[in-house]
């Protein structure tokens, strides 16, 4: 079945799953997807350094708490959890660079899009399945690098992004010197 020819996905069509922390090795598996769409759209990239240089390392506390809050929200009544999302999401991945490791990132990008490249004939994922890595996954990564800074790569200026904070922030204070005016005595 074509990607393209299924209706969009909303929020309500999450995979359903149990709320649980993410291991270290999922952890890692997700950054390389971030990695990826930062290495494709050279978002945080000076072009004299690696693609997985210290401007996108300087995020990845802030990444970290995003993706834990997503795969285990907190509180009584929890909000849906992303834990099978991010689970599809490095199923599918995996599935795509054993079957064609050149394609895997041209092929999750380009999901749903007219003209997309379809995986090759020998991986192993439905089209169900490439769609949410997309939707919920690749999409929601692409909004997190835009809006945490992202978006001076494409001239957006004055503002740091709501996902930007004290552990992010590089404005730099600016005083004027000042003097009191002396007082008479």
């Amino acid at each position: 079945m074509d990607p393209s020819t299924l209706r969009p996905l909303g929020p309500g069509d999450l995979l359903k799953g149990e709320a649980r922390p993410l291991s270290p090795e999922d952890l890692e598996r997700l950054w390389e997807i971030l990695a990826a769409i930062n290495a494709n759209w050279r978002l945080f990239w000076d072009e004299d350094e690696d693609p997985k240089d210290h401007s996108l390392l300087r995020m990845r506390s802030s990444w970290r708490e995003f993706v834990h809050l997503r795969s285990d929200p907190p509180g009584p009544n929890p909000q849906p959890s992303y834990a099978a999302e991010y689970a599809n999401a490095i199923t599918v991945v995996d599935a795509l660079k054993s079957a064609d490791p050149d394609a895997v990132w041209d092929i999750l990008f380009s999901v749903g899009t007219p003209g997309a490249q379809p995986p090759s004939a020998g991986a192993a994922v439905t089209a169900a399945q490439l769609l949410h890595a997309k939707r919920f996954v690749i999409d929601e990564f692409m909004t997190v690098l835009v809006t945490t800074g992202g978006f001076k790569a494409f001239g957006g200026r004055n503002t740091h992004g709501y996902m930007a904070g004290s552990r992010t922030s590089r404005t730099v204070r600016i005083s004027a010197p000042f003097t009191f005016p002396e007082r008479d005595a």
